[in-house]
Formats: C-alpha cells, sequence, structure tokens
C-alpha cells in the first residue's frame, strides 16, 4: 500500500473534528502530527485553547490509518460548559470582574520556592513566553520510530532559568483556572509547574529528573 498524501489525511481530519466533534476553529491549534509507517497509522494531534491560550492538559490524539479510517486515541479537553476562571485579558470584560487580581510570575515562581523549600537566587531572571498564535498549517507527518529522551547530562549544569506562560490548567473537579506555567532550570534540578494565578496555591508539579526525562 502507497504512502497516504498528507493533504488527504489532513481533510479527513478537518471533516471529523468539524463534523464529529464539533470543536469551534478558536477552541484548539494542531501541535504536533507523526506516522509510524510499521502500523500504517498516522498521529494527530491537538491542543486545546481558551482566550487564545494554551490549556495545558488538554489535548486530543486522533490517529488516521491508512485506508483512510479514523481511529480516535484519547481526549482530555475540557468541557464545552465547563466552569472557568477566566484570565483578565483583552475581551473578558464581562468574565472576568475588574476587581479580580492576578499574581505576578514572579509571586507564582515564589510560591512554588516555598512549597518545595527551594532556595531560589534573588537574581534569577524570568522570561515570559507569548502564546504562538494558531496557525492554519499542521506540519507533514514524518516517519518515526524511535525517538530520544533528554539525558540527565543535560539537567546537571550550573544555570538557573526560568520560562512562564500564561495557561489554563482543568482541575479534578472540571473546572478551569487560570494558571502560570513555570519551567523551572536549576543546578541538578527541572521543574514544570501550574500555579492559580489568582490564589497562588501550586496546582500541579512534576519533577523531570526524578522522573527520568
Amino acid at each position: 500500500m502507497s504512502v497516504p498524501n498528507p493533504a488527504v489525511l489532513r481533510q479527513k481530519l478537518d471533516s471529523y473534528v468539524q463534523n464529529t466533534l464539533k470543536l469551534p476553529k478558536d477552541s484548539f491549534t494542531f501541535v504536533n502530527s507523526y506516522r509510524t509507517a510499521s502500523m500504517r497509522l498516522t498521529h494527530f494531534y491537538l491542543q486545546q485553547r481558551i482566550d487564545g491560550l494554551d490549556v495545558s492538559n488538554g489535548q486530543i490524539n486522533i490517529n488516521i490509518r491508512d485506508n483512510g479510517e479514523i481511529k480516535p486515541n484519547y481526549n482530555t479537553f475540557a468541557k464545552s460548559d465547563a466552569p472557568i476562571r477566566h484570565w483578565n485579558i483583552a475581551g473578558n470584560a464581562a468574565t472576568t470582574p475588574s476587581s479580580v487580581t492576578f499574581i505576578s510570575a514572579r509571586k507564582a515562581l515564589n510560591a512554588f520556592a516555598d512549597k518545595a523549600k527551594l532556595s531560589l537566587s534573588k537574581s534569577i531572571q524570568i522570561h515570559e513566553v507569548s502564546t504562538p498564535k494558531s496557525g492554519e498549517s499542521t506540519p507533514e507527518p514524518t516517519d518515526l520510530s524511535s525517538f530520544d529522551l533528554p539525558s540527565l547530562d543535560a539537567f546537571n549544569d550550573e544555570k538557573e532559568e526560568v520560562s512562564a506562560q500564561r495557561t489554563y490548567l482543568i482541575l479534578k473537579d472540571g473546572s478551569v483556572a487560570p494558571t502560570w506555567s513555570l519551567d523551572v532550570q536549576l543546578p541538578r534540578k527541572h521543574y514544570q509547574v501550574h500555579v492559580d494565578a489568582m490564589t497562588g496555591d501550586v496546582l500541579q508539579t512534576s519533577d523531570l529528573v526524578s522522573n527520568g526525562f
């Protein structure tokens, strides 16, 4: 069987997303696709967005066989009627009262450091990252037979770097919270953290070094 045309697969995917999942175009972005030749399967990944910001734990994986058969894998998008505490950004005046305040990325980092009992340098810089705009195209699928995870040596230098991005996070009760997503690289440590941008609560922490990533 010949390798399917990526444009044809994308048309099938677009039709499935629009007609079966019924997702509004501004509620997601395509983030990645690749083909596993041995399985004759192309994998597509969608990232949920609210107010143009990523929902960090809202993803959909849809697989399409070379014969055109669609095989949905998982869907962790927040439900359309989920309660949302919106970031106070342009266009949200009706959903975010002016009395609501949000903590800074610096305060979010301090909240994480306090909870994790980390001593951070006072001079540590925080780089705020903007969410890329949604694009109309998806990278063409490539064959993927194997991939390499970063070695622990990648985290063993003496650098201290923090990047912060405004995101959303789906909570256990199904509601959606505005969060600071922090990527914290310290000597021999590397954390990915989500801090509630309203309350300052540390909602989620991943220790990439201890977890072997």
